[in-house]
């Protein structure tokens, strides 16, 4: 394979390999250093990468496999997560800076409590809501069956709803 084949057919994968990275991660840094890694993999692999359906799903299962070795590594539990930068939000409402700030305020605090979740339920809710893989691609992915992968979906919802809710009342009686 040359590398211009090489490059189209992989380079499309870079963004949502790197938002997965990040969302499992939680740290820039080290996302950047695993979309390295999982481009010198597949690099390594170029000859056989036509012989998968997917490239997509290759990539993608091979970086969450890389992260989640990451995360398992002695060295990764014992650094101090960085904070995940706060979007900016949209200049739809320039107007109104303390709803923007609320705004931010309550987007950081659904990151914190997704980072809280399970690796598996972290994982699903990310391939599902914010990389919009149907269920078939999160299958083929995780190699989990589609109603695990339903259960496993609701309960973190479920979780992240009930923890933001927890929050929110919180600050609400403190006001």
């Amino acid at each position: 394979m040359k590398k211009e084949d090489f490059k189209s057919l992989v380079m499309p994968v870079k963004d949502k390999a790197f938002r997965l990275a990040l969302s499992l991660l939680g740290n820039r840094a080290e996302a950047e250093d695993m979309v390295q890694n999982l481009y010198l993999k597949l690099w390594n692999m170029r000859l056989e990468l036509t012989e998968y359906d997917s490239v997509e799903a290759l990539a993608m299962t091979m970086m969450k496999n890389l992260c989640i070795d990451e995360l398992r590594s002695y060295r990764h539990r014992n650094v101090n997560d960085e904070v995940i930068e706060q979007d900016k939000i949209s200049a739809g409402d320039r107007h109104n800076p303390g709803r923007n700030m609320e705004i931010n305020e309550s987007l950081g605090q659904v990151r914190k409590i997704i980072r809280q979740l399970p690796e598996r339920q972290r994982l699903i809710l990310h391939l599902r809501d914010i990389e919009q893989y149907s269920y078939d691609e999160i299958e083929t992915m995780t190699e989990m069956s589609r109603n695990n992968i339903r259960v496993t979906l609701s309960r973190a919802r479920k979780r992240v709803h009930q923890e933001f809710l927890k929050i929110q009342d919180y600050d609400y009686q403190k006001d």
